[in-house]
């Protein structure tokens, strides 16, 4: 009888485990989503005038989400090593958050069409 229940406690041991294993690994992909939707909701605004968003922008958004958002003017060199400038911006964004102790964070960039000076194409 004692060893059937042992038997059965580490069972219940082991069954605890996989069930708060698979509750963690869907908690991360919940905040790794959230993470992804807010740097979605950042680099996109093609409505955006991006000029006048020229520069560092910092927040912090719902669910403990910071968040940094770099808008520069995107210089491209041409075949002879000119500098080109004028119709891109290059867009960054970085999000971090803390989940089960530890930092986490997302980074992405883009490159968005200025639409009051767009690209000249020779």
């Amino acid at each position: 009888m004692l060893v059937a229940f042992a038997i059965l406690a580490m069972s219940l041991t082991v069954l605890y485990r996989i069930f708060s294993g698979g509750l963690s690994n869907i908690s991360i992909a919940q905040r790794h989503m959230g993470a992804l939707m807010l740097v979605q909701d950042l680099l996109e605004g093609t409505d955006l005038n991006w000029r006048e968003l020229e520069g560092v922008e910092r927040g912090e958004s719902v669910g403990g989400y910071r968040w940094n958002r770099s808008v520069t003017p995107y210089e491209r060199s041409d075949a002879s090593g000119r500098t080109q400038e004028g119709g891109l911006y290059q867009i960054k964004v970085r999000v971090s958050w803390s989940l089960l102790g530890r930092q986490r964070e997302l980074n992405m960039s883009s490159l968005r069409l200025d639409p009051l000076k767009p690209p000249s194409v020779k």
